[in-house]
């Protein structure tokens, strides 16, 4: 994360820092014992690498909580992405050896994005935890990120998600939005864009 950091001030590209805490996992290991609990982590710790790059960093800090490190990412992917892996963790079922054969999980998850600058490592780890501490205080299954809370993320996710099923790449919304907006407040101009 430091090396990350280093990267961020001297190629002055932005970063996220995810911190994600299983919700109610003691009871998992409490109830179910801790090989079930095994199974929990592993297919917990397959989703989040399969929703993300492959060089996002992905770790686990002990116990339920694991962070994710998203380098050169904007503000709306950093929201964007969270409010995935949020999603691809309780929305389907974790199979794992019970008699019901699989678990309801869901995970908090708290953000912080990361501007070009000095920045030690114990600061956005702090910025992120405090983020996931409201996560878990809003009922847990939820994203936070510093200065927006949860429900604009949701919001930017459900707006790309729309765009998704209509065939557009979130890119392509993000083009659009910021043209809505240009023509919103530039009236009578004709802009020409090439993609």
């Amino acid at each position: 994360l430091q090396k990350l950091l280093q990267k961020n001030q001297e190629q002055k590209k932005n970063l996220c820092v995810l911190m994600l805490d299983i919700d109610h996992f003691k009871k998992v290991n409490d109830t179910h014992g801790h090989g079930v609990g095994d199974e929990v982590l592993k297919t917990f710790s397959f989703r989040l690498h399969d929703n993300l790059r492959s060089f996002d960093l992905v770790a686990r800090m002990g116990g339920e909580e694991f962070v994710v490190v998203m380098p050169d990412v904007t503000e709306e992917m950093a929201f964007f992405v969270a409010e995935r892996l949020r999603r691809s963790i309780g929305e389907k079922p974790f199979r794992c050896k019970i008699e019901q054969g699989q678990l309801d999980i869901t995970t908090s998850i708290g953000g912080a994005f990361i501007e070009p600058g000095a920045h030690t490592v114990e600061d956005v780890l702090k910025r992120a935890d405090e983020m996931l501490y409201k996560a878990k205080n809003d009922g847990r299954n939820c994203t936070y990120f510093e200065k927006v809370g949860k429900q604009k993320i949701l919001a930017l996710f459900l707006d790309s998600t729309n765009a998704e099923k209509e065939g557009r790449s979130l890119s392509e919304r993000v083009v659009e939005k910021n043209l809505e907006t240009l023509f919103k407040t530039s009236p009578g101009r004709i802009i020409v864009a090439i993609f």
